[in-house]
């Protein structure tokens, strides 16, 4: 399956649920059968200014939504305003009643979230799904920085799954684009555009191999796995900072051979992979620019199959940054297929 998204948050808040705690404000606690988003991506901005992105209103109005209310203590609000004409308290459009459960200085928060379009039953008091962003330094930038966002608390009852899935694929990683886009180049969406905005690009997309996880992260985060299907010529150190460097042409001229330049963000083995990426050397204004490409495994119940989730945020805007889009909608749907070809003959298709 392949799902190239392009989708305007405006307010489409879900519902979440599994996780309990006494009163809203204090700490979370994961209860059992739930299910978590989480992706990690690596920022081009120092951490105490992300810091202050994720827990000031100036910052949150920048990427996240055209009004907020944030306060700066536990148990204060943390209440995302997405349509503060039509809905200035975010009743139906945002998260009002959310509050802040957990603050250290410079480095995390985690607050409340609440999905008023799908009803009531989803948004009982105190709200049961969270949001936590941990901020560090990149190691392969000390300028930059890694941010490790989580929404935990759904629950795996299949009358989450819309919401559930709506988040992961569509309002998250939508959030984070816009979010990696003005910590590069400093530009915010232009919120309240009927015709959308040009920073909404997300590139997903999924596909179910016949190969156990450890076979697919063998393939994606080793010299001989990566040269096996993907290219010429692999350089791969696996720590956060690490290179991650895919040759495609070495006859080509130094720094237009493939991904050079790029590097490792995160590693959970088997499970998740974030790595840059940089354009092609044919759109020279944004090839110095990277997304962050984050493979997700997913055995299968027996474990001889895994569905790999492909997600590429960091999309800019501008013709070449269209271009670049347009490029790899392909050229990650190919990567894929030669994944599939390399690993086993026998190859499950993703619906």
């Amino acid at each position: 399956m392949k799902i190239v998204l392009a989708v305007v948050v405006g307010g489409l808040m879900t519902m979440g649920c599994g996780s309990h705690q006494s009163e809203e404000g204090s700490a979370p606690t994961v209860i059992s059968e739930t299910r978590s988003i989480e992706i990690s991506v690596v920022a081009e901005m120092p951490a105490d200014q992300v810091f202050d992105l994720w827990t000031t209103e100036a910052g949150a109005n920048r990427f996240f939504a055209p009004a907020t209310d944030i306060g700066g203590e536990i148990g204060d609000p943390y209440v995302i305003i997405f349509d503060p004409e039509g809905d200035p308290e975010g009743a139906h459009h945002g998260t009002q009643g959310a509050k802040i459960r957990s603050l250290e200085r410079g480095r995390h928060i985690a607050f409340g979230w609440t999905f008023p379009p799908f009803g009531p039953e989803f948004n009982t008091q105190p709200f049961p799904t969270w949001v936590e962003i941990t901020i560090e330094r990149f190691a392969g930038n000390p300028s930059n920085s890694i941010v490790h966002f989580a929404h935990h608390g759904f629950p795996t009852d299949p009358a989450w799954d819309e919401v559930y899935r709506v988040f992961k694929d569509g309002n998250w990683p939508l959030v984070l684009n816009r979010f990696l886009v003005f910590c590069r180049d400093g530009i915010s969406p232009a919120w309240g555009d009927p015709e959308g905005d040009a920073i909404d690009k997300v590139l997903l997309m999924e596909r179910t191999v016949n190969a156990t996880a450890n076979e697919v992260w063998r393939a994606w985060t080793t010299k001989e796995g990566l040269e096996g299907f993907f290219c010429e010529q692999a350089t791969v150190e696996l720590n956060p900072g690490g290179p991650y460097e895919v040759l495609f042409s070495l006859e080509a001229p130094e720094g237009q051979r493939g991904s050079e330049g790029c590097q490792i963000v995160n590693i959970v083995p088997e499970k998740f992979l974030t790595f840059t990426w940089n354009s092609p050397p044919s759109l020279p204004e944004v090839r110095t620019s990277r997304t962050n490409v984050i493979v997700e495994m997913t055995p299968s119940e027996d474990g001889q199959a895994t569905t790999v989730r492909l997600l590429s945020i960091g999309w800019g805007s501008g013709e070449q940054w269209d271009a670049s889009f347009q490029y790899f909608e392909a050229a990650w749907a190919t990567a894929l297929d030669w994944l599939e070809a390399s690993l086993r003959p026998e190859v499950t298709q993703g619906e």
